[in-house]
């Protein structure tokens, strides 16, 4: 005999309130909200609603299925926490790092990487880097990018690269390939550091 808004935290009100004005309108809605237990502690739940209907057709009220989902928010919870502090440890970092396509289409780059190159993360992913490869280094790149395999998915490689000045600087790359499930390769993975000062003038 009591009101939905006493067990619905106080936040949630309103749009369990719209969430019910939709199933007036279209039949059946449905909501994530919030709700006090008796113990005091708080689930997270989806509440799915069905207008029920008196005999000339009226509304007369609505039936409510309420599925706790507290296990699936703390683990997407969980999973944002992980990937922003992945985020942060790669920002965190000199070395400049890429991941790109096997067409050589940049879809990640550190804000490293963009200082590197001169250029905004913007004018960077779904570019490629190719042009940045001293043309006399392409062969040398895309040969060790070809050894790559799920058993040897890592390369290493030294190689000259046309910076935005056009000046010229010596990178180690490291590489790593990501492949997909018939072991073709998804997406490459690339660290990088400036070696021009240990190779001497370029």
């Amino acid at each position: 005999g009591r009101h939905w808004r006493d067990f619905a935290h106080a936040e949630d009100c309103r749009v369990v309130a719209e969430a019910i004005a939709e199933a007036l309108r279209c039949g059946r809605a449905q909501c994530e909200m919030r709700v006090r237990r008796s113990d005091g502690s708080v689930v997270h739940c989806l509440k799915t609603m069905a207008i029920r209907h008196d005999e000339q057709g009226r509304p007369a009220g609505h039936y409510c299925f309420m599925t706790d989902i507290t296990a699936r928010m703390e683990a997407e919870r969980a999973l944002r926490l992980s990937e922003e502090r992945y985020r942060a440890m790669i920002e965190m970092q000199t070395e400049y790092i890429c991941r790109w396509t096997p067409d050589g289409r940049l879809t990640f780059v550190n804000e490293a990487y963009a200082r590197c190159f001169g250029k905004s993360r913007e004018q960077l992913i779904g570019g490629t880097f190719m042009p940045m490869i001293h043309e006399e280094d392409w062969c040398v790149v895309q040969e060790a990018m070809s050894r790559l395999t799920g058993a040897n998915p890592t390369t290493t490689v030294e190689h000259r690269v046309i910076m935005h000045d056009r000046s010229i600087r010596w990178h180690r790359w490291t590489t790593r390939g990501i492949f997909g499930p018939a072991g073709e390769v998804a997406e490459y993975q690339s660290v990088g550091t400036d070696i021009t000062e240990l190779r001497g003038s370029a």
